[in-house]
């Protein structure tokens, strides 16, 4: 009788797959997903769990303080959200707490960005927006230093559109792709080195260390 259950619970297993999440090591794993994403409208939208009180980078298309190479970024300070480019900057709140977070930052062309954690309002800023051919990494930034992250992340959504504005809002948990949707990384492949966008963009992303993990974000909701 054991036998069947262990069978059954492997056939739904596999049927359903299993969930994921990638982790980064915070010295030298990263997420390159090429030279796109130049989006003078954008949501980007992170789900993610960590305890680094240094400074590193969750994503970002920026080069240190090179403000003509850098279009936008999500980055952490002392455990503190930051979006933003250099100068033009919003501050969050602390989420190095080793909690599933919800990082949220929004950019309407040169007019208005805005920050959110766990769909509340934190704050907004002049717009910013750079076309640049700087590569676009999960986990650091370009050239030294890279401010590499150490941290899990379960999932990211990348949108040409601000969704939300400068409103609090309820995150269900639950991305899908839609007409608006750039890329959508569901971190469940569960082994090799393709991170694949779901949405039929292709913007998949190539992993450089960051190792695959099965802590996650799954029926966590804001």
């Amino acid at each position: 009788m054991r036998s069947r259950i262990l069978s059954l619970a492997f056939i739904f297993s596999f049927v359903l797959g299993q969930n994921y999440s990638l982790s980064f090591d915070g010295v030298d794993d990263y997420v390159d997903l090429g030279i796109g994403f130049n989006l003078q409208d954008y949501t980007i939208e992170v789900r993610l769990k960590t305890n680094d009180t240094g400074e590193g980078a969750i994503i970002s298309k920026s080069v240190g303080g090179n403000d003509g190479a850098s279009s936008w970024r999500i980055w952490q300070v002392n455990g503190v959200i930051y979006t933003g480019i250099n100068d033009v900057v919003i501050v969050g709140d602390f989420i190095a707490d080793d909690n599933w977070r919800t990082v949220t930052t929004q950019n309407i062309g040169a007019e208005s960005m805005y920050l959110h954690v766990d769909g509340v309002y934190l704050g907004g800023e002049s717009g910013y927006y750079n076309s640049t051919s700087t590569q676009v990494n999960i986990g650091a930034q370009m050239n030294g230093p890279y401010f590499f992250n150490e941290m899990i992340i379960d999932e990211i959504r990348i949108s040409n559109i601000s969704r939300y504005g400068a409103s609090d809002y309820n995150d269900n948990g639950d991305w899908q792709p839609d007409e608006n949707t750039i890329a959508l990384y569901k971190f469940n492949e569960g082994s090799g080195t393709t991170l694949n966008d779901q949405t039929s963009n292709n913007n998949d992303g190539t992993i450089y260390g960051a190792t695959w993990d099965t802590d996650n974000g799954i029926g966590v909701t804001n």
